[in-house]
């Protein structure tokens, strides 16, 4: 044990006798004179008691790793909960990794992002702001994991999953380990984790590019206001409606593209064939926004280009075979005279 002096010695009058710290280094820099001794010997001292580590009940910071199947690194800035999950909420769990071995019940409760559920006014005060999803706690398995279902949080009525907000609504998880929290202000032993609610699409792009025709087309649009996209869709339809349009497999575009390029054969049109095309913007939280307006397309051959069975066409589709007989003896004579030529020098 470390016995303390009721009052710390004054360091630069190194004479005055001070109680027994049980420290070498400070105790030695007390006698051996100087006041700059004496400082570093405290120091030596602030070290040491560094070295012990802090309780391990203090708030920590827990992660949400998972939601639905959708899986979340630690490092990630945001962890979304989207349309489609609200949508299936009875089906969809949210997994919390807790930072430290906590027994083997938490109790959970959930608020909006800068509420403090570790506050009794804010858990039990008419109205609260904080919820208990179930009112009792949930199981830590081995993994020190535990699974939230989303609709226990959307059932306390803290969580919701039909705001429109267009960034999202952000909330946050309180565990708290091993007991519960009572009508207590908690300080310690508890985590807390973070996810937002974001249900609603971005806003439809607009499109810069008129009716085309070719072998390829280039798309382009101005991208919605909002800065939370993730990527760009294509899609294709015969007829101008994008309620009935298919996404085009593997023709996307990524998050601050502005453009695409998309072959006829990935729309797989034939010669002479026309469609509509379509761009959807797709957020962070993979909520698909409306799709564009419509751009008609139609597939011509290429100018110039041979088809398998020879058919040629355009400026640049000359055979390069003869084709007529008086070609091929022209040819034959040239090649005729070349040799005599060769012979003769044999010859000589």
């Amino acid at each position: 044990d470390v016995e303390v002096g009721r009052t710390m010695p004054d360091c630069p009058r190194h004479h005055r006798k001070h109680r027994a710290f049980g420290l070498t280094a400070l105790a030695r820099g007390l006698h051996s004179g100087g006041g700059m001794r004496c400082f570093l010997s405290v120091f030596a001292v602030l070290g040491w008691l560094g070295s012990f580590p802090l309780s391990s009940h203090a708030q920590v910071q827990d992660f949400v790793i998972e939601v639905g199947e959708v899986i979340f690194d630690t490092t990630a800035d945001v962890v979304w909960v989207n349309r489609a999950q609200c949508d299936l909420q009875a089906e969809v769990d949210l997994i919390v990794s807790l930072a430290v071995p906590a027994g083997i019940e938490n109790f959970v409760f959930v608020g909006g992002a800068n509420v403090d559920c570790a506050l009794n006014s804010n858990r039990n005060n008419d109205p609260p702001l904080c919820g208990e999803p179930t009112g009792s706690p949930f199981q830590v398995d081995p993994d020190n994991l535990i699974t939230v279902p989303l609709s226990a949080l959307t059932g306390t009525g803290f969580v919701d999953c039909e705001n429109q907000a267009l960034t999202g609504t952000p909330y946050t998880l309180f565990d708290f380990r091993d007991n519960a929290p009572g009508s207590q202000n908690i300080t310690d032993g508890f985590g807390t984790a973070n996810f937002t609610v974001d249900v609603t699409g971005p806003l439809p792009v607009a499109i810069n590019t008129s009716a085309q025709t070719g072998s390829r087309f280039n798309l382009s649009w101005t991208p919605p206001s909002e800065q939370r996209i993730l990527r760009y869709q294509v899609f294709q339809n015969l007829v101008d409606d994008p309620d009935t349009a298919t996404a085009i497999d593997g023709v996307t575009a990524g998050q601050n593209a502005s453009s695409v390029s998309v072959s006829a054969s990935a729309v797989t049109l034939n010669e002479d064939d026309s469609a509509f095309l379509f761009v959807q913007a797709i957020d962070q939280a993979e909520n698909p926004g409306a799709l564009s307006a419509g751009v008609p397309v139609t597939a011509i051959p290429t100018e110039g280009f041979c088809t398998a069975s020879g058919e040629c066409d355009g400026c640049s589709a000359t055979r390069l075979s003869p084709s007529d007989a008086a070609l091929t003896w022209g040819l034959l004579a040239v090649l005729a005279l070349l040799g005599l030529v060769c012979v003769r020098r044999l010859v000589r």
